[in-house]
């Protein structure tokens, strides 16, 4: 009788430890995949976090690199009196009596007055007088008066009065030119006005110069060559004249013609 109570006792002792064996290695491996089930949704969920932050903070720093951009076009640098190694400015600048010995770069309108600039590169518009340019290239439109050049070049309309480019110029677009003094200039527009003006050689070429008019009022060259094309030259007053032009016509009018034009 004791020795079946003793065998039921170890037996029980062993289905106990069995059980709980059992019990804890599934409890185990149920809680390591719990884990696993609750670690890779976090790990995804926080990578989308930064992703949204990355794009977040870089969109952040375009919009305020841009409104920053904005306001710097938007200053008026004011300069006066003033000598500089160079110039690079991202704003419109108005500048009396300086000197520039290097080279400039303008990110904006330039006015300009009774100063003396070597090289200057100038990205929008320019408004000159009573000053001197060694090399100038205007990304724009330019008004100019009372004002000296070596070399100039404008991708834009030219507007000038007493004017002097000592070597080249190139025009990109229409011409209008009084009392200037010019070696020779390439001009990329189909219209080219000179009043009282004197040029040694005038070229036309261009895609955009369809059907070219030089128009010379009271004004003297000895070249004008039309490039590829065939254009006109048209002569108004008794002081105008032309040597030479190449392929082209010469129409002379009375400057009355001209002023009902």
């Amino acid at each position: 009788m004791k020795k079946d109570l003793n065998l039921k006792a170890i037996s029980a002792h062993l289905q106990k430890t069995f059980f709980f064996d059992n019990n804890d290695k599934k409890t185990n491996i149920n809680g390591q995949q719990d884990m696993k089930a609750f670690i890779r949704p976090a790990i995804l969920g926080l990578i989308v976090i930064l992703l949204g932050i990355f794009v977040y903070q870089y969109f952040k720093n375009s919009n305020t690199q841009e409104i920053s951009l904005e306001n710097q076009f938007a200053k008026l640098e004011k300069l006066n009196n003033q000598s500089f190694k160079s110039l690079d400015y991202y704003a419109n600048v108005k500048a009396t009596k300086i000197s520039v010995s290097g080279v400039s770069n303008i990110y904006g309108a330039l006015n300009i007055e009774d100063s003396h600039v070597k090289d200057m590169n100038i990205y929008g518009p320019l408004t000159a007088q009573n000053s001197y340019f060694q090399d100038a290239n205007i990304y724009g439109f330019a008004i100019l008066s009372t004002t000296r050049f070596r070399d100039l070049e404008v991708y834009g309309q030219l507007s000038a009065n007493k004017i002097v480019v000592e070597g080249d110029a190139f025009v990109a677009s229409t011409v209008n030119l009084h009392h200037a003094q010019i070696n020779r200039m390439e001009c990329a527009g189909s219209d080219i006005n000179l009043h009282n003006s004197t040029i040694k050689k005038i070229t036309v070429n261009g895609t955009d110069a369809k059907n070219p008019v030089v128009n010379l009022t009271e004004s003297q060259v000895d070249l004008i060559k039309f490039d590829g094309m065939e254009g006109a030259v048209i002569l108004y007053g008794d002081n105008a004249s032309v040597k030479e032009v190449k392929g082209g016509i010469i129409t002379r009018k009375n400057l009355s013609e001209l002023k009902k034009s």
